[in-house]
């Protein structure tokens, strides 16, 4: 019959791992001494032949739970012998053990038609002692290991059976908390005159114990007991079930050795059905979101409310039973701060000369990695708070309301709720038809980390935490900004349309996104209203983002700081700056404007940064010189009011052009005044600046555009003929690319 064994409890003891010893035969057994926990670890069972049986009756099938009690008794002492060159030595276990409890499981799932096979699972509730000495002597040789303890509270229980073979299979596992003590006293008297160059690989055993490199005696450990017994005859007739069995314990490092024999003990009835269950019903639960309180980031936000009913078992009809409710909060998520990108917690200048210490611009401590869902008392009017992730029921109740209260604007985890009756025994718990099973906060069916009311309205539902093919707007190089479907619910903290109020905006996972810093303003005069690439323009400023004005630092422009797993690389603000004057490296002569990835340049090597493969990583800094343009326009007219406006234009072409740069499009090819005219990523040609013509350039041309030029074709030199020409359009909408990948900017020669 297969067993389906109760989950190990995590070893907690750090063994030594000795060489096999030769000099000494009475200290033959130092390996085993050093390591007593793992011989109660597992002990070794004695095999019992499996006995055949009849099918059993179904009704085995169809019990909820099983209740009783065990019992675990080693009393005794064993001892071998050993010799070898320099005499003979003993090796000695002895134990002491007397643990008992009750017996309590619950069966994992309704019974279905055509099973013959159940499962059932608990805890046990021990109490007891533990006494055991394992260790070796020789002549004056003596090395001692003892231990005590007794269990440490809850442990775990199964229990399984089969009607088809007519047996049962039954674990329980003990841990201990407890002690030990090492006499190495005798052992250093002897050892004291031994010349260690002769003892081959003991002597570097020996000189470790001389050296104190034992653990000090009365280290705290905790150790394991794990009897299990498969293929146990059930009774002929249903009811309740007696046993007992014998299980040894062997040494496990080909040694010889002394074992212990155990016995464990077994009474258990099936106890009857509960006529009644908990139903679990939370509080506008379709349409519950997280949030986070983006002014004091270590302050608590929205509530997430449970109630808790007592009805009759199958139905949503309350009954008068009352029950004992405790509530407790697993696998919660820690995410630093609230949001993708606030507060952050050092990591550069904060551009206004602070120094990344911790504080979030406002004086308040940076990202928390406390949970970020929890209990709080001052929320919790029916149920006591017993920590941030445990509440109870003060006394039997046949309803109650818990009020989880949520941290962060992408928190997430799970609401496991217990139930038992006035006489302490388990009742059954239903979500959603599930029983026992935890609530998850919030609603994530798709398990995305997302909740399922803001994933359905927004277009992520079904996709991983992970999804990132943002396609809107249509027609640019790839899909997907850099933010992934997580990062983009959690959201972001940007600046209102009035530059002054820091808000919280979830963005829009199918739509792209470009995060601008843009302290001057010119990002949100010039380009803005025009937008020519239709991204979903977020405005930000430190400490919304890290930092520092250094083009090599990885953190400089760095937005989702605040991201864990749930991100695919880190995605950079595109940074606009005025500029007092700027020249063309060719000719000294003045410019507006210029996209700057120069700094990463390293011109003795001949490597260049690629800033076309991931421009926003690579271009640190777009530069618009105001007196330039200002320059430009006093150039082209006289009249003081049409110079602003020529002003203006100028201002709108270079902006938009610099930062299309910044986002990936190059100039028009092979002749940068060719192609679109009121494309602003077009130069303007030798005639139209001799004539003063500046034209409106506020978009990117797109692909399936045609460029009409005359070309002569015939006639005579006194009446030549032209036609039109038409060549395809530059397409530099197509070229834009808002998306950094992992690792450094990429280079070219």
């Amino acid at each position: 019959m297969r067993r389906l064994a109760a989950a190990p409890v995590p070893r907690t003891v750090a063994l030594h791992a000795l060489p096999a010893l030769h000099a000494l035969p009475a200290l033959l057994a130092l390996p085993a001494l050093l390591a007593l926990p793992a011989l109660l670890a597992l002990p070794a069972l004695l095999a019992l032949p499996a006995l055949a049986q009849k099918p059993a009756s179904s009704e085995w099938i169809h019990v909820e739970r099983w209740t009783g009690s065990f019992t675990i008794v080693v009393n005794g002492s064993e001892e071998s012998k050993t010799s070898g060159a320099a005499g003979e030595g003993i090796l000695f276990h002895k134990g002491h053990w007397s643990v008992g409890g009750p017996f309590d499981v619950v069966r994992q799932r309704e019974p279905e038609a055509g099973d013959t096979a159940a499962s059932w699972y608990g805890e046990t509730r021990a109490s007891g002692s533990l006494v055991g000495e394992h260790g070796a002597e020789a002549s004056e040789v003596t090395y001692a290991y003892m231990a005590h303890g007794s269990p440490n509270g809850t442990n775990r229980a199964s229990f399984q059976l089969s009607t088809e073979t007519g047996t049962y299979d039954l674990g329980i596992q003990v841990a201990f908390d407890g002690w030990r003590v090492v006499d190495t006293s005798k052992l250093k008297e002897k050892i004291n005159g031994i010349k260690w160059d002769e003892l081959e690989e003991l002597g570097p055993v020996l000189r470790a114990f001389m050296e104190g490199a034992l653990p000090p005696d009365k280290t705290p450990e905790r150790f394991h007991l794990g009897p299990s017994f498969d293929d146990i005859p059930l009774p002929e007739k249903f009811g309740p079930i007696k046993g007992s069995r014998e299980f040894t314990f062997h040494t496990d490092f080909g040694l010889p050795g002394p074992s212990l024999t155990g016995t464990v003990s077994w009474e258990l009835s099936p106890a009857p059905p509960s006529r009644i269950e908990v139903l679990l019903e939370p509080m506008g639960y379709d349409a519950w979101v997280p949030e986070g309180d983006i002014e004091n980031p270590s302050g608590p936000a929205n509530n997430f409310v449970l109630e808790a009913k007592v009805v009759k078992k199958g139905t949503k009809t309350p009954t008068a039973g009352k029950v004992n409710l405790t509530y407790t909060l697993v696998n919660v998520s820690k995410e630093p701060g609230v949001c993708t990108n606030w507060p952050d917690k050092g990591g550069g200048k904060d551009g206004a000369g602070k120094d990344g210490s911790g504080k979030d611009g406002s004086g308040k401590d940076g990202p928390s990695k406390e949970p970020d869902l929890r209990f709080l008392a001052d929320r919790n009017t029916e149920v006591t708070v017993t920590g941030d992730a445990e509440a109870k029921t003060p006394k039997p109740v046949d309803h109650a309301q818990v009020v989880v209260t949520s941290f962060d604007f992408g928190a997430r985890g799970q609401l496991q709720v217990t139930a038992t009756d006035e006489t302490d025994m388990p009742v059954p718990v239903v979500f959603e038809t599930r029983r026992d099973a935890p609530v998850p906060i919030p609603k994530d069916e798709d398990e995305n980390g997302i909740a399922d009311a803001w994933d359905e309205e927004h277009g992520s539902a079904g996709h991983e935490a992970e999804w990132d093919e943002d396609a809107d707007p249509p027609g640019q190089r790839r899909n997907g900004d850099g933010f992934t479907a997580y990062e983009e619910y959690r959201g972001f903290r940007t600046l209102d349309d009035d530059r002054t109020t820091k808000g919280h905006v979830r963005t829009e996972p199918k739509r792209k996104d470009l995060f601008i810093y843009d302290p001057d303003g010119l990002a949100k005069e010039y380009y803005a209203p025009h937008n020519p690439a239709k991204l979903d323009l977020h405005f930000v400023e430190p400490p919304m983002i890290r930092f520092s004005g250094v083009a090599r630092d990885p953190d400089n422009r760095w937005v989702n700081f605040n991201s864990s797993d749930a991100m695919y690389a880190r995605q950079y603000a595109l940074y606009l700056k005025s500029w007092t004057m700027m020249t063309d490296e060719a000719n000294s002569s003045p410019i507006a404007g210029e996209a700057n990835d120069k700094v990463l340049s390293d011109q003795l090597t001949g490597v260049y940064p690629n800033s076309w493969a991931q421009p926003l990583k690579c271009i640190y800094i777009v530069k618009v010189s105001q007196k330039v343009a200002r320059k430009m326009a006093r150039g082209h007219s006289k009249d003081g009011g049409q110079q602003q406006n020529m002003y203006d234009v100028v201002m709108e072409s270079t902006v938009i052009h610099e930062m299309g740069h910044a986002i990936g499009i190059r100039h028009h090819a092979p002749d940068a005044t060719g192609g679109i005219g009121d494309c602003a990523m077009r130069y303007t040609s030798a005639e139209e600046d001799a004539r003063g013509q500046l034209p409106n350039q506020v978009r990117f041309c797109t692909k399936g555009e045609k460029v009409r030029t005359p070309g002569k074709t015939g006639g005579t030199e006194e009446n030549p003929q032209y036609t039109w020409k038409e060549t395809p359009a530059d397409d530099c909408f197509g070229q834009i690319d808002v998306k950094s990948d992992p690792g450094p900017c990429p280079t070219r020669k």
